[in-house]
């Protein structure tokens, strides 16, 4: 079933693939922990908490205003826990929680401003502990991560290192939509790749580059790194990050499809999650990520034929892509609960205001509910092209007829044929291919304008 993946881009999941077993390593955490000191029980009953609340059935139902109330509620706990137990790796760890659940307000800036003083004075293997959440999974603040590189740049020989530096890549990296490397990660890197190319630790920084549902605009230019840790590393968990990170670089441009086609397939074939491990369970989750991948770069062929379809919009009215032969179609696959998606809009309002008046349509498939108060907000955005509705009564969902996780825009040429597919997407090169494509289109029409009016 492919439709429960679509509401996966959200920040939690860009971080990478540890976070796959959050809720079973808390609970475990809790469970077993009868030995740890009472400042960290605390945190990691708080941390359990929130995930109790955050996959509670009714969560989906809450309003943002709702959501926003809850996390400030953990914030304020999260932030009298630190004050309650000071210059401890507790306090560290207490802080990040403060500052991811409140960022934008007083309270998490305040818990961001205490955080990057602990990442400055702290004693290191203090700070590795509280930084990594007691080995539960990750919570990840960009603005610590140059304090961080810096703090541990002139210890390279000290024991956690590879922790800080790693965890450095995936707060400044992770999830990234800026279209140059942060220079965080980048240092990081370079210190990491320098260093520790062996190490086992590299776990981080893979997935940080690319986890199989999504790689940074920017991060193409690391894949020699990722190739030299597949050359030379000995883990298998390791290499098992390396090769899912430099398939999703290699399938986020959209001129390699077959090379990432080979490139998942060699994945599949080398971890398929079976054996007994560490990280059996993130392996097999990591297989399952690529399988998707493939199934969506062989169900939508480049240069072959568009799938036909046929459908409604939020209105109700028929829409049918067959029905734009001669244009160029660009399929957008959105919601607004997918944050890339919303921040693709505005780039998308440019595309089709550029091609106005060319052989040119832009066409959404939109995944959200089609109640009410849904179609209302949806009509606030103000959004000029039409959108399927992803969901079709009796059919598969869209999105799973075409293998088309969110965000992916599909560009599909004048003669209906499947030319680009985007799943990391670069508006720059976005734009560049649609414009492209319409030239080609004008091009062709003035070719068959001219011979209609030769003399015969």
């Amino acid at each position: 079933m492919f439709n429960p993946f679509k509401r996966r881009w959200v920040k939690v999941l860009s971080i990478g693939m540890v976070l796959f077993l959050s809720s079973i390593t808390i609970a475990l955490a809790v469970l077993l922990g009868d030995n740890r000191p009472p400042d960290v029980k605390a945190y990691m009953d708080l941390r359990f908490e929130w995930e109790k609340t955050r996959r509670d059935p009714a969560s989906p139902s809450k309003s943002n205003e709702e959501w926003a109330a809850i996390k400030t509620a953990f914030a304020e706990r999260s932030l009298a826990l630190a004050d309650a137990h000071p210059n401890t790796a507790t306090e560290i760890a207490t802080l990040q929680m403060a500052s991811s659940w409140a960022p934008k307000t007083a309270l998490g800036q305040t818990a961001t401003e205490r955080l990057g003083q602990c990442v400055v004075k702290a004693d290191l293997d203090q700070l590795a502990s509280g930084i990594t959440s007691f080995g539960l999974p990750g919570i990840f603040v960009p603005e610590v991560a140059p304090l961080i590189v810096d703090r541990i740049q002139d210890h390279l020989t000290h024991a956690v290192a590879v922790t800080l530096l790693s965890y450095a890549c995936s707060a400044s990296g992770s999830g990234s939509e800026a279209e140059v490397v942060p220079p965080a990660f980048a240092k990081a890197a370079e210190l990491l790749v320098t260093n520790f190319v062996q190490s086992d630790g590299l776990g981080l920084f893979c997935g940080a580059l690319g986890n199989g549902y999504y790689s940074p605009h920017w991060a193409a230019q690391f894949e020699p790194q990722l190739r030299t840790i597949l050359r030379v590393n000995q883990s298998r968990w390791i290499r098992c990050c390396a090769s899912l990170a430099l398939a999703s670089i290699v399938e986020s441009n959209p001129d390699r499809q077959p090379e990432a086609e080979k490139l998942l397939e060699e994945h599949l074939q080398a971890y398929d999650g079976k054996i007994p491990g560490q990280y059996q369970h993130v392996e097999s989750e990591l297989h399952r990520r690529a399988t998707v991948q493939l199934e969506a770069l062989k169900h939508s062929p480049l240069w072959k034929p568009s799938p036909e379809n046929a459908g409604v919009d939020q209105n109700g009215n028929t829409l049918c892509l067959s029905e734009h032969r001669g244009k160029v179609v660009m399929v957008s696959f959105w919601a607004t609960w997918c944050g890339p998606c919303m921040k693709l809009i505005p780039h998308e309002r440019e595309i089709a205001t550029q091609h106005a008046d060319d052989p040119f349509i832009l066409l959404g498939v939109n995944a959200d509910q089609t109640d009410d108060e849904t179609l209302k907000r949806l009509a606030s955005l103000n959004i000029p092209w039409p959108s399927f509705r992803d969901i079709r009564p009796g059919q598969k969902p869209i999105s799973e007829e075409w293998r088309a996780y969110f965000p992916t825009v599909l560009l599909i040429d004048h003669k209906g044929i499947m030319r680009k597919r985007f799943s990391a997407l670069s508006p720059a090169v976005m734009m560049k291919a649609v414009d492209d494509l319409v030239n080609e289109a004008k091009a062709e029409a003035q070719k068959v304008t001219v011979n209609v009016g030769a003399p015969q």
